[in-house]
Order: structure tokens, then C-alpha cells, then sequence
């Protein structure tokens, strides 16, 4: 008995984490692939370049793996990131000592609505996620058009040195990603929220015949990618000193990458934001190998797109072997 139940938990493990696990492996691999043929890669200013570069990506890709849990899907992410970044901007207050604030806060909570909504729609009504999410994304850029028309505006010169700033040579970011992903991966292992949103992901119906609220759930698990997109375009704003409508125009579409990539997958319940790191850090250093080798902006684009499609596939083959 005890044998059997000890194979029940290393299938249990290999099921979860192979993805996660696969993904660290070839993460390893690819870094020392790059080092061999560029020496200056693991130098510290090229790494806080790819810091800088992934974090926007890694805050849409755990919002992302969190609707892919509810075996859902939000397109809309990327424009959620472009509206807070021109709310932030917008309502920013650059001569005031606390100016920050205003901006910030109205870009959280305006990330937050926007996935309220795309819960309500998908949630309440049960409408199709892929078909709601592509089209609030059209309406979320058109806002963020409306308030922002090209590109520009001001950032509060002392947030955005702290978010720019290092500590110990060590960029400060980094220290804000390790807190997000501490604080993600807790509520979505450890806690009874976590457990509900894999389990609507898992069975909608089972999930709902054992008393779980599965609107409710679905909801709150796009409120907080709508949330984690707004983190990263408040970063976005201090990082480029201005606002950009289009910014995240890109996002979404690599962020579903991202977390495939890192183990998670279309059917739902499967994924965990350690692996949706690792997918992140995969692309953003395919494009930075790119960048240090002096390849052409095509060329990058043309990959960016083959690692997409590939990644797509990837997570299709898993929910045909589920």
C-alpha cells in the first residue's frame, strides 16, 4: 500500500512539474549556449538589461498562466498593460513629492476593473473567453488611444529612480519580482482561492456540484491578471519616462507563450508561475542573443513568431495526452 501510494505521488509530481521542470533544463542549456558564444552575456549590465526587458512580460504571463488555470484564456491582457500605462501617465503628478501616487494607484485599480469585466462577461454570462477577451482588447486600446494619443507625457523623477535604481548592484526589480512571484505561487498552491481556481479549470461542473462559486472564482482569477498587467505597465511608464497606447500591443500573445512554454496548458488546472518564469526569461534571452549578435529586427520578429506557433503546439499535443 504505502508503495503504491508513494507512485501515485511521483506520477502526481511528474505530472505537475515535468513542464516546469523541462523548462529550467533548456533554460540552463540556452544560457550556456549564449555564453560561449558572447562573452559580454553574463555581464551585469547585460543581465539588468534582460531584468528590465522580462519583468512587464513575466507580471501579463502570470495573469496569463492564472485565466489558463480556469481552463480560460485573456487576449486582453496586452491592452490592460497599454491602459494603465496611460492612466499612470495621465494622472500622474511629476512636481509633487508624492505624486506617484495618484498615477499609480487609478493604473492598479483600472487594470483590476478591466479584468472585472472580462470575468463578468466570460463568468456571469458565460460567454466565450477567447471571443470577449480579443474584443475588450480592442476597446481597452481604444481608451487608452483616447487618453493618450501618441506616445509622451511625464513620469515622477523619484519613483521611477527607485524602480530604475539598484541595491547592492543588484536591480531593484528584481527584488519586486521575487515578491510577486512568492506572493502569485502561495495563493495559487497554498490557499483555498488557488485550489478553487484550479479546480473550475480541472471540471467546471464537478467543481460547481461540491459547493465552489465558480463565477465568482473565475471573476477574481481575471481580476488579478488584470492586476498583475497593470504592475507591469506602471513599470513600463517609469522605465520609458513617458506613456505609450501601443506598448503592450505585443504582450499578450507572447505571455500565452510564456507560460505554455513553462508547463501550463489549455485544458486547464495545470501550470505553475515558476514555469511561466522560466518561459519568459527563455524569450526575452532569444531576443537579446539576437540583439548581442547584431541580427536584424526581421529576423527577430520571424522567430519571435516560430516560438509562438511552436509553443501553441506544444500546448495543444499536452491536451491531447491529458
Amino acid at each position: 500500500m504505502t508503495k503504491v501510494l508513494k507512485l501515485m505521488k511521483e506520477e502526481k509530481f511528474k505530472y505537475k512539474y515535468s513542464g516546469v521542470i523541462m523548462a529550467y533544463l533548456f533554460l540552463v542549456l540556452f544560457m550556456v549556449f549564449i555564453g560561449m558564444f558572447d562573452d559580454s552575456f553574463f555581464t551585469g549590465r547585460n543581465l539588468s538589461n534582460v531584468i528590465y526587458t522580462a519583468f512587464p512580460l513575466v507580471m501579463v504571463s502570470f495573469g496569463q498562466t492564472i485565466c489558463l488555470l480556469t481552463h480560460g484564456i485573456d487576449i486582453s491582457l496586452g491592452m490592460i498593460l497599454s491602459l494603465s500605462n496611460c492612466v499612470c501617465i495621465v494622472l500622474m503628478k511629476p512636481d509633487e513629492p508624492l505624486g506617484w501616487v495618484t498615477g499609480v494607484a487609478a493604473a492598479l485599480v483600472t487594470g483590476m476593473v478591466c479584468g472585472l469585466i472580462n470575468g463578468i462577461l466570460i463568468g456571469r454570462f458565460r460567454l466565450a473567453a477567447l471571443i470577449v477577451t480579443l474584443s475588450m482588447s480592442t476597446v481597452y486600446g481604444g481608451i487608452a488611444l483616447y487618453l493618450l494619443p501618441m506616445p509622451g507625457g511625464s513620469i515622477h523623477k523619484g519613483f521611477a529612480k527607485f524602480l530604475r535604481g539598484k541595491f547592492y548592484g543588484i536591480p531593484v526589480v528584481f527584488f519586486l519580482l521575487l515578491i510577486v512571484l512568492v506572493i502569485v505561487r502561495a495563493v495559487l498552491n497554498q490557499t483555498p482561492l488557488g485550489r478553487k481556481i484550479r479546480a473550475v479549470g480541472g471540471n467546471y461542473a464537478a467543481a460547481y456540484a461540491t459547493g465552489i462559486d465558480a463565477v465568482r472564482t473565475k471573476i477574481i482569477a481575471h481580476m488579478l491578471a488584470g492586476l498583475l498587467s497593470a504592475v507591469g505597465g506602471v513599470f513600463l511608464a517609469a522605465y520609458m519616462y513617458s506613456g505609450d497606447p501601443t506598448i503592450g500591443s505585443s504582450y499578450s500573445l507572447r505571455a500565452i507563450a510564456s507560460s505554455i512554454i513553462g508547463g501550463a496548458v489549455f485544458s486547464g488546472a495545470v501550470g505553475d508561475v515558476l514555469g511561466t518564469l522560466a518561459g519568459v526569461v527563455i524569450l526575452t534571452l532569444i531576443n537579446n542573443m539576437l540583439n548581442l549578435l547584431g541580427i536584424s529586427s526581421y529576423f527577430q520578429f520571424l522567430l519571435q513568431g516560430i516560438i509562438i506557433i511552436a509553443a501553441l503546439a506544444l500546448g495543444s499535443l499536452k491536451n491531447v495526452n491529458r
